[in-house]
Order: structure tokens, then C-alpha cells, then sequence
């Protein structure tokens, strides 16, 4: 597992190179139509991806479940999955960052009983 300088999870930063996350979705896909021992084999290879890549488990999956879709239910789920997910996007962040701010406050207010223990 890569260590936590090279590892993009959670990162502000996060970029997917398409052409990379295009060879990992067709790697998945490859292993999905594999029929001898094709479960273990496409655990492995999902889990290796999640590993080295730092994609959520969970956002893979959606994206999988996206494009394995056939072009026509694909383009009718895209017409309105892009809108909503847009519109919905800041409200999640908001709640991310309220969670996050909520946290550093409560670190806050550990490290400074613990000074008053100290002092």
C-alpha cells in the first residue's frame, strides 16, 4: 500500500487521469467476464486499483455501474445525474467542511484541557 506522501486519498488536490481510470475500468471489466474463479479475481483486481489509485470504493462502483450502462440508458441517465449531482455537490461539501470544522474545534478544545492539566 503506497505511503500516506504518495497517497491521494482524501486529497484537495485529487485529479483522475482519464486514459489511466479508462484501462482500470476495462482491467475490471475484463476480470467481470472472466468465468473461472472470476469473483476472487475481480476482488483482487478492484482492490489493487483501490489501493494504488485512492478512489473510493464507493465511487467506483458508481462510476462502474455508469459506464457499464448500454450508450442509450447511459446518455438518459447522464441528462439528469449531472444536473442533480452539480446542484447537490456545494451542499455536500458544506456539510464536509462543517463535519471537518466541528472536528478541528473539538481537537481544540482537547488539546487545550490538556495544557490546563499540564500548566
Amino acid at each position: 500500500m503506497p505511503d500516506g506522501s504518495t497517497y491521494p486519498k482524501n486529497s484537495p488536490n485529487f485529479e483522475v487521469d482519464l486514459d489511466k481510470l479508462l484501462r482500470e475500468l476495462g482491467e475490471i471489466d475484463g476480470k467481470k467476464d472472466e468465468v473461472s474463479s472470476a469473483t476472487g479475481d475481480l476482488r483482487c483486481t478492484i482492490k489493487g486499483i483501490l489501493d494504488n489509485s485512492g478512489y473510493h470504493k464507493t465511487a467506483l462502483a458508481m462510476i462502474r455501474q455508469i459506464n457499464d450502462m448500454p450508450a442509450t440508458k447511459k446518455a438518459d441517465c447522464l441528462r439528469t445525474f449531472k444536473p442533480m449531482f452539480e446542484t447537490l455537490f456545494p451542499v455536500w461539501e458544506r456539510e464536509v467542511q462543517d463535519m471537518l470544522d466541528k472536528a478541528d474545534k473539538e481537537a481544540s478544545e482537547v488539546e487545550r484541557d490538556l495544557n490546563e492539566v499540564d500548566g
